[in-house]
């Protein structure tokens, strides 16, 4: 009893790491967490995130599709535009520490953290 009781536990253990380890390869491109952290501020369209991030349209586009795949942010059209927001607060809560540890604190990067700022 004990034996299967362990087993099924080992089982649980390695989906919940499988799917901990897929949520971190999202986020695991440097074109994404910029995307991720300029959406920490508010919605924002394509055209919004190309002028914030400089990047061009097609490559912003690309990554979006794949956050939304993952469920890391929503999108909702208003008639031209298709707002971009996030939707997972594990991202938010992982994007705020990891803003914290890695960006010096004398650049002037617009990035805010509603609930808990990192600074």
């Amino acid at each position: 009893m004990i034996e299967s009781h362990s087993r099924t536990l080992s089982i649980e253990m390695q989906k919940a790491a499988e799917e901990a380890a897929k949520f971190l390869r999202s986020l695991s491109n440097p074109h994404r967490l910029i995307l991720l952290c300029t959406l920490i501020g508010g919605e924002k369209t394509v055209t919004e995130l190309c002028q914030t991030t400089g990047a061009r349209q097609s490559l912003i586009s690309q990554h979006l599709h794949r956050l939304r795949l993952e469920k890391i942010v929503r999108s909702e059209r208003r008639g031209q535009n298709i707002y971009y927001a996030l939707s997972n607060p594990i991202a938010e809560e992982l994007l705020s520490i990891l803003f914290k540890d890695f960006y010096p604190s004398d650049l002037n990067i617009e990035c805010s953290f509603p609930n808990n700022s990192p600074t």
